[in-house]
């Protein structure tokens, strides 16, 4: 089942991966969530002394996939390629900062792992959830003459929980980019 949040969404990044913070910042895209338990059933008869079919369940993966679509702008795409592309990058200078993502061919990118929260909802009762353990495998930036980039992102995470909403974070000022400059 796939669960639709609403189009606001926030990220922390993680100091120590897997282990959940709070969110630093506020991002605006759409959200499709989606848990993942799969199960396979072990056959085997554990502690049973008769000739029975059986076995048990046991949880093989557990965690989320996360549909991201957004417009493309300046402020947001670092989050997709600090989870993607390169960990650990640090703007350089003032107005303007440069971010320069370089990945590497030969070594691990170590990816920047973010904690997301995300208020989803039936329509009348908004249930704040959070995901930890959050990076990108695979992105696509597209766009067409006359209209502004967009970013479909692939991410995953552990599995969905309830938390609390990060409060007083605003929506972020961005900048779209267009795709003829």
């Amino acid at each position: 089942m796939t669960i639709q949040a609403m189009r606001a969404f926030q990220m922390g990044k993680e100091t120590t991966r897997g282990t959940a913070v709070a969110a630093t910042a506020r991002l605006v895209g759409g959200l499709d969530i989606t848990p993942i338990d799969e199960v396979k059933r072990d056959e085997t008869p554990i502690g049973v002394l008769s000739e029975v079919r059986g076995g048990r369940d046991i949880v093989i993966r557990k965690g989320s996939e996360i549909a991201l679509e957004m417009a493309v702008s300046y402020e947001q795409l670092m989050y997709i390629l600090a989870m993607g592309v390169k960990g650990g990058v640090v703007g350089v200078g003032t107005a303007p900062t440069v971010w320069t993502y370089l990945a590497p061919e030969t070594a691990d990118p170590a990816p920047d792992t973010f904690t997301m929260e995300a208020q989803i909802t039936d329509g009348t009762t908004p249930l704040d959830t959070e995901i930890p353990y959050v990076f990108c495998p695979e992105f696509t930036i597209s766009g067409a003459l006359g209209d502004m980039l967009k970013l479909k992102a692939k991410l995953v995470g552990r599995a969905l929980a309830t938390s609390t909403f990060t409060p007083a974070l605003t929506f972020p000022t961005v900048e779209q980019i267009p795709t003829s400059l």
